[in-house]
């Protein structure tokens, strides 16, 4: 696991947390943690990098898993959710 920032066009991206999740002859997978949101900021790190993206999936946002959710579905929030949000926006 290793902290990584990328200077894009916009500027310099914060750290993000890059963990190894597999890696075999042909590809790696890679499970990336970002503390800020610029607009394609993963497909855009990795094309600076020259790293050919095959697939990318949200997992989380903040502390909200998305589960299993298929692309264009979506869940109600619990209440302990929609509370996170909201402490989020705070700070």
């Amino acid at each position: 696991m290793f902290k990584y920032c990328v200077i894009l066009e916009d500027g310099i991206t914060s750290p993000a947390i890059v963990k190894i999740v597999e890696e075999n002859n042909t590809s790696t997978v890679l499970q990336v943690t970002l503390f800020e949101g610029k607009n394609r900021q993963i497909r855009r790190m990795c094309e600076k990098l020259e790293l050919d993206l095959l697939e990318l999936s949200r997992v989380a946002f903040g502390e909200i898993k998305i589960d299993n959710l298929k692309d264009g579905e979506y869940r109600k929030l619990s209440q302990d959710e929609v509370q996170l949000l909201e402490k989020a926006v705070e700070r």
